[in-house]
């Protein structure tokens, strides 16, 4: 499970580094990049500014028609091939452009707000003009530039400004096929690492499916074997509940068993028994016991076992000793 959990975090951070990413370059990367190339163009125009003003107006306070000459307009026009510049204006400090690379523009009056607020200052004002938009002067440029306002300071006092327009589109395009195979190239890596993850989270599934059903299936042989052994100690259970009956009914056998010796033993011991020749006189009977003592023989069988004598008399003494007590006898008594 927290597998499971691991790669659905990994899927939701990939979806986000997917979106991120492009979301990234386009909201912070290529803004950074215009900046520097805007900024790389401000120094550059700056650098261009101060070269013109200490070359063509090394001692002038302020800026105005009487500083030019046919020269200098020419020298102007070859720093601007030179450094590769769109188009140049040199303002006096109430904002009239005494030059123009577009001589329609010679004259006019920059009357704009952050011309007076900024630039007048001693400030740059900078501004990235797209191809086929709007520049700070209200015209349409045909590429895209980079529009500097470099105001030129003598001492403290605002001397006049220089605008400035580079062309800008080579590095812009150069940019912008940058920006694109990163782009590219983070969507690709980020797509790969999500498919790898997709790939991974399914593997994980079907393997996490074969588990449960492992699991499944292995709890159910528990189950089963729980049954099996469930019944087998029931079985046990009676087996040995019968065998206890029987080693009882056994113990009672044998103390019955026990019990019966014990009494046909005290029985033997009191049963004498007479074993042996005995000496009996052929005369009268009497016997001679191992001290040479003749007795009666009731005497001695009375005398050696457990044997009592009762007297009484045969038929066949009644009739010769009671003969007329004989004849009056019932016949089952003459037997």
């Amino acid at each position: 499970m927290t597998r499971a959990n691991t790669l659905t975090g990994s899927i939701l951070a990939s979806i986000v580094a997917l979106i991120s990413f492009p979301l990234y370059i386009l909201l912070y990367i290529d803004p950074a990049f215009v900046e520097f190339v805007t900024s790389t163009s401000e120094r550059e125009a700056v650098k261009v500014a101060n070269y013109i003003a200490l070359t063509l107006f090394p001692e002038a306070k302020e800026f105005n028609t009487d500083s030019l000459s046919e020269y200098k307009e020419q020298h102007l026009m070859e720093l601007q091939h030179e450094f590769q510049i769109v188009k140049v204006k040199i303002f006096k400090p109430d904002g009239t452009v005494i030059y123009s690379t577009d001589k329609p523009d010679i004259g006019q009056v920059n009357t704009h707000d952050y011309f007076r607020t900024v630039v007048a200052r001693g400030k740059l004002y900078t501004k990235v003009v797209q191809k086929n938009t709007i520049s700070m002067e209200g015209q349409t440029m045909p590429v895209d530039v980079v529009e500097t306002y470099v105001p030129i300071m003598y001492g403290r006092n605002f001397a006049g400004a220089f605008e400035i327009y580079y062309d800008n589109t080579e590095q812009r395009n150069e940019l912008r096929s940058l920006v694109a195979k990163v782009t590219v190239s983070v969507i690709l890596m980020a797509t790969g690492l999500l498919v790898t993850v997709l790939l991974s989270f399914l593997n994980a599934t079907r393997n996490l499916k074969e588990k449960n059903e492992a699991v499944v299936a292995l709890r159910k042989a528990h189950d089963e074997l729980e049954e099996r052994v469930c019944a087998r100690t029931q079985e046990l259970t009676n087996a040995n509940h019968a065998l206890y009956q029987e080693i009882a009914t056994r113990r009672t056998a044998e103390e019955e068993k026990e019990k019966l010796i014990q009494e046909l033993t005290e029985a033997l011991t009191q049963v004498k028994t007479l074993s042996g020749l005995l000496p009996i006189c052929s005369s009268c009977r009497q016997i001679r016991d191992q001290e040479g003592q003749w007795s009666k023989i009731e005497d001695y069988i009375q005398h050696r076992t457990d044997a009592e004598f009762t007297h009484g008399i045969c038929p066949k003494c009644a009739k010769r000793l009671y003969p007329d007590l004989y004849d009056q006898l019932d016949d089952s008594l003459k037997v």
